[in-house]
């Protein structure tokens, strides 16, 4: 499969950078092309009309047929990307929009839909960062406590000659295991709010 996209993509009188283009090519309209609009006649008389395997309408080459195709035979469509208004915060460079470089080497480059003020942005870029920083630590924990299972999971194993004990051990190790990660879990969290939040990272220390 090969995507065939415009060389240049403008937003205004700039020129957008491959991953804002690719922002906006996630969605994309079928386009209706029929057979008449294929100018070169040679072409347009190996095509034939297909709408079943692609997006909207578009036309088959080759020896087989759509049902049972060939190799080497080809399926085209085509897609459009409806004009929008995006708002972009970046850095102007002659015709195109760049990432701005911070002095701690952080890439800014924030995009959205829409006609947004610069504060909006941000707001937006920081409801983003904060739902993905969750996310990261939740992840962390629920790895921290799985990796604390496996660990304690031999005593799980040996008390299980026991089937009254192998039940009582293994809610024990879970509950251990979940505690465990929970207190390692807060401590990194809270090792990390020291540098930029000294009074939360120091109450969760403390209580860790």
């Amino acid at each position: 499969l090969e995507d065939f996209v415009s060389d240049k993509i403008m937003a205004g009188a700039y020129v957008l950078p491959t991953n804002i283009v690719n922002w906006l090519l996630r969605v994309e309209t079928p386009m209706d092309v029929q057979k008449n609009d294929i100018t070169n006649t040679g072409v347009r008389n190996l095509a034939t009309s297909i709408t079943s395997g692609v997006p909207g309408t578009g036309f088959y080459f080759g020896t087989g047929n759509n049902a049972q195709p060939n190799v080497g035979d080809d399926r085209v469509w085509f897609t459009k990307t409806d004009p929008a208004t995006i708002t972009v915060v970046g850095v102007q460079t002659d015709t195109t929009i760049k990432a701005f470089v911070s002095d701690n080497g952080n890439d800014v480059l924030l995009y959205a839909k829409g006609n947004l003020t610069s504060a909006e942005m941000y707001d937006i870029a920081e409801n983003q960062n904060y739902i993905l920083t969750w996310v990261l630590r939740f992840v962390g924990f629920a790895v921290m406590a799985l990796g604390q299972v496996l660990i304690w999971s031999p005593l799980m194993v040996a008390a299980d000659v026991i089937p009254c004990v192998g039940s009582i051990v293994g809610c024990g190790v879970y509950f251990i295991s979940i505690t465990i990660a929970a207190i390692l879990s807060s401590i990194t969290i809270s090792i990390a709010w020291l540098i930029v939040h000294p009074m939360i990272g120091g109450i969760v220390l403390g209580s860790c």
